[in-house]
């Protein structure tokens, strides 16, 4: 069922890729973000069992580079390098960094990311394996100000590296603040 959830989200954003090449290309602009977070950890909205399940609330923090990777995808989406951490009222910390595509419709922002990092399980569940993989699915409005409040679906993963490979699942809003806006 999680493969075809992957598969469904991935058909969703190659879906997105012409739509957001009819954006104007001003709407992608690449500024900073400080990005904050709040949400719950090893929540899941999509299936309905709760066994083994360390449910706690979960804080994140992410810097969101302003430069885009490969300028000439622009007039589509922009790609963006960012580092993070999230953690949870167990003592679960993870960090790491990775990659996002923000693709722009007016004001309205769908962000896919992907990136790795490493997992400190505290008091909370056993993901298997230090490194773990995070992708995340955003959406959201983008104010004026380039400032953002988005809702986020996480999900954290081994990706195999280990027998024990049970996963977490995370969602909540985030707000994202240009960087300039703060100094």
């Amino acid at each position: 069922m999680k493969t075809a959830l992957c598969a469904i989200g991935l058909a969703i954003s190659a879906a997105l890729i012409p739509i957001a090449a009819q954006a104007a290309s001003d709407q992608n602009e690449n500024v900073p973000l400080l990005t904050l977070g709040l949400g719950g950890f090893d929540q899941n909205a999509f299936w309905a069992s709760s066994k083994g399940r360390h449910k706690s609330v979960e804080g994140r923090i992410e810097y969101r580079f302003g430069t885009s990777l490969i300028p000439f995808l622009e007039p589509v989406t922009t790609m963006r390098p960012w580092l993070g951490a999230d953690v949870n009222t167990d003592a679960g910390l993870w960090t790491g960094g990775g990659f996002l595509l923000d693709f722009t419709f007016g004001n309205f922002v769908v962000t896919p990311s992907v990136g790795v990092g490493l997992w400190s399980r505290g008091n909370s569940k056993d993901l298997g394996y230090p490194v773990e993989f995070r992708t995340t699915l955003e959406g959201g409005y983008r104010f004026d100000d380039q400032s953002r409040l988005t809702v986020f679906y996480s999900h954290k993963s081994n990706a195999g590296f280990s027998d024990d490979n049970h996963g977490v699942d995370s969602f909540g809003l985030s707000y994202h603040i240009p960087v300039s806006k703060l100094f």
